[in-house]
């Protein structure tokens, strides 16, 4: 399913598992901008990144500007949008975000199992185990 953020790109949402996902990940992936768009696969990955930065910065509550906007699958890996880091912790939860992502590269977005890498005939990248390859 596509839809329009009114500036004319298209907004993909939907990815299998996404709300049941987000929905488990609360406080912290709540109040997202532009959405939560990836599946249960990387739900593990998410957990702990929530875990490490509120244990940076004192749990959701302590920070309230600070929430993650936006979640999504970016050249397959899972990418995050940050909104309002707090000033003595960007380092830190850059880090964190970073350790994320390589492990999303090798984790299968479907169902979490150790994964690789793959592209598609048309150039599509995603991380995926044997199982879940695209044909």
């Amino acid at each position: 399913m596509t839809g329009n953020n009114g500036g004319g790109l298209p907004i993909r949402k939907g990815a299998p598992g996404a709300k049941r996902c987000a929905r488990a990940l609360r406080p912290g992936f709540d109040e997202m901008l532009w959405g939560f768009d990836v599946g249960d696969g990387w739900r593990e990955i998410l957990t702990d990144l929530r875990a490490e930065i509120a244990s940076l910065i004192g749990g959701p509550d302590a920070r309230p500007g600070f929430r993650i906007s936006q979640v999504k699958e970016k050249y397959g890996e899972v990418s995050f949008y940050l909104r309002s880091a707090p000033a003595p912790q960007p380092d830190a939860i850059d880090a964190a975000v970073l350790r994320a992502e390589v492990r999303s590269r090798l984790t299968c977005k479907s169902c979490g199992a150790p994964g690789a890498m793959k592209a598609t005939g048309s150039g599509y990248l995603y991380t995926t185990c044997a199982t879940h390859i695209v044909g």
